[in-house]
């Protein structure tokens, strides 16, 4: 599906840099569009049913309506959902909802998804079992701020809902037989979009990284109060390594700099499992020391980054 985006005209875009190459990132990755939807349970009190001596003017009172393990299930299985998916997708600049996927990880990805929205689909039929009983208990608490009229079991269920999409914004080549001035003015606008997504994509993975690195030399390094190692979970090494194996599918801007100390880090910690880093304290300072030099090298090439875009519906 191709959908194409004429936004209000501005002041003319500034071109890229003469004679440098700006990477069509419609080459190498599509957008996906990803929309969780569910019933909310939250709902507004008028602040003269709740007693208190302060200005009720100045209140903003909401109950929740329904207190349900099953509901919980479903919202953190969404949202375990769109981390797997932020870990390989890339800013698109478009709006929230709307990443670039580099094309090699687009497979995985719906594979992933499919298999999520019916683990969904299983967790919203548990929810509809457990609503009737859940929302007596809930309601009993509420007690005179219950409300009286709520939907049932089905038309709850019927609010969930998981989609996606996968789109392009590249400018329709029809414009080019019927329209060639306008095509080549839009086919500029393109490139200098191309080009601010590539540095803001370039600039995400390099603060991801220095994040991931900096979090790991912290707690590797050093000793707390008792004179023992700082305590670590595994996922200060296993988000790290996730991230670096993950890299050269995300690397669609050829950034070669940091390319150089993913493979860096990749090498160090290649086979090295947290709990070695735990057993091991040469091991330990080892890697230590070099994921501080691989942070102090980051931090130098994170000093001159351009100044961040804000997407749409993301103030």
């Amino acid at each position: 599906m191709s959908t194409y985006v004429n936004p209000t005209p501005t002041a003319v875009p500034t071109p890229p840099p003469a004679g440098q190459e700006t990477p069509n990132l419609d080459d190498v990755t599509v957008c996906l569009v990803l929309d969780f939807h569910r019933w909310g349970v939250r709902r507004k009190v008028d602040a003269h049913q709740v007693e208190t001596d302060a200005d009720r003017a100045l209140l903003a009172v909401s109950k929740r309506i329904l207190d349900s393990p099953e509901y919980d299930a479903i919202v953190q299985h969404d949202g375990k959902t769109r981390a797997w998916v932020e870990a390989r997708a890339l800013p698109s600049l478009l709006k929230k909802g709307i990443w670039r996927l580099p094309v090699a990880l687009v497979e995985e990805t719906d594979v992933y998804l499919t298999t999520r929205a019916a683990e969904r689909s299983r967790l919203v039929d548990e929810l509809r079992a457990a609503y009737p009983i859940r929302l007596q208990e809930t309601q009993a608490r509420l007690s005179s701020l219950a409300d009286g009229d709520l939907p049932t079991a089905d038309e709850v269920a019927g609010k969930f809902s998981i989609a996606w999409k996968y789109i392009s914004y590249g400018t329709p080549t029809t414009l080019q037989r019927l329209a060639p001035a306008l095509f080549a003015r839009e086919r500029q606008k393109a490139a200098v979009q191309w080009q601010e997504a590539t540095e803001e994509i370039r600039t995400v993975l390099r603060e991801s990284m220095a994040e991931l690195v900096t979090h790991l030399a912290e707690r590797l390094s050093g000793t707390r109060e008792d004179g023992r190692p700082k305590i670590f979970r595994d996922t200060a090494v296993t988000n790290l390594t996730e991230f670096l194996d993950l890299f050269q599918a995300r690397n669609v801007t050829d950034d070669s700099e940091l390319a150089a100390l993913v493979a860096r880090a990749h090498d160090l910690l290649y086979d090295v499992h947290p709990q070695r880093l735990r057993n091991n304290d040469a091991l330990r300072g080892a890697v230590a020391q070099s994921m501080s030099q691989i942070k102090a090298t980051l931090d130098t090439m994170l000093m001159d980054r351009p100044r961040r875009h804000i997407a749409l519906d993301e103030a």
